[in-house]
Parts: structure tokens; sequence; C-alpha cells
């Protein structure tokens, strides 16, 4: 343990006298858990920052990141410079809620992860404006939309679908 570090004394002695010799023990143990927090979130990106724990006695070797898509079992993950203490990740999906941990190494492995954190990146599905007419026109063998309404909610929106009875 990281507390029986410290100055320890062995003595030896015989009928001639004694001897003594003081060592001084360093506990190397993992490194405590990074305190994480979410410091930006864009439509496409999240920058994560943190707080490192105590090193246990060795210097942090790098980080560990580690992110999933909410409602996903498969995580992605990062390896970090010891000396960085942000993160941001690109490419993310729009309007989409992540799951980030983190964990620092030092020279005896991996510490403990750090709580797990949620962020979203900016986004929502489309919404029509109702300030806008959906049918430009209208005659017996064809309809005109204007699918300009379309307010994207902040996302790139895909595809239309249009489907009629007839």
């Amino acid at each position: 343990k990281a507390e029986d570090s410290g100055n320890y004394t062995c003595v030896a002695s015989n009928s001639f006298g004694s001897d003594k010799i003081v060592l001084n023990l360093q506990v190397q143990v993992p490194p405590d858990q990074p305190r994480l927090t979410v410091t930006k979130t864009t439509t496409t990106s999240i920058t994560l920052s943190w707080i490192p724990g105590d090193n246990g006695g060795s210097s942090i070797r790098g980080y560990i990141l580690q992110y999933s898509e909410d409602n996903s079992e498969q995580w992605g993950n990062f390896a970090i410079s010891p000396s960085e203490r942000s993160y941001r990740l690109e490419n993310l999906k729009c309007g989409t809620w992540y799951k980030f941990t983190l964990t620092a190494q030092n020279a005896v492995g991996p510490g403990r992860i750090s709580e797990i954190i949620e962020a979203k990146t900016h986004g929502k599905e489309p919404q029509y404006s109702k300030e806008q007419e959906l049918f430009t026109s209208i005659n017996a063998t064809r309809v005109k939309l204007n699918l300009n309404g379309w307010n994207n909610g902040g996302c790139p929106i895909t595809s239309f679908t249009l489907e009629y009875r007839a």
C-alpha cells in the first residue's frame, strides 16, 4: 500500500556491537482515477477535460479515454499523452448521447476507471415550419412540394420520404 512508504531502520547486533542502516521505501501503486468533465459540445464534437488523481508514486505514462454511443455495448478508445489535460472527440453523430471514462496509467499499470460521464452532441429531429406552405401547387396529375420549409434541427437532413395513396 502507498501508505507503507517511508523510512525503515534495520539494526544488527552481536557481542562486539551493533550497526544500523536506514532505508527509504517508496511503494508504487496504480494511479488514482482522474476527475473527468465535459467542457464543450457541438453538433459533431465533444471536448472533455480532467484533473489527474494521485500518480501512485510513479509518473503518469498516459491516459486511455473510452467512449460509447449511448445504448451501445461497443466502446472505442484513444491513447492520450500524459501531458494532456483535455481531448476533443470529433466526427460524432449529431444529436446523440455518448458515455465516457478515463483511466491513467503509470509504471505499475492502469489505475481505477473514472466515473462514467455522459454528454449529448447538439441537434434534434427536423421540424416543418408552420409558416410555410407544404404544397406549392396541386392539380389532377401532380403535386409540387416546398421542401425548403424544413428546419434541420441542427443536423443535416439525409433524406425525404413521400408516401401517397391512390
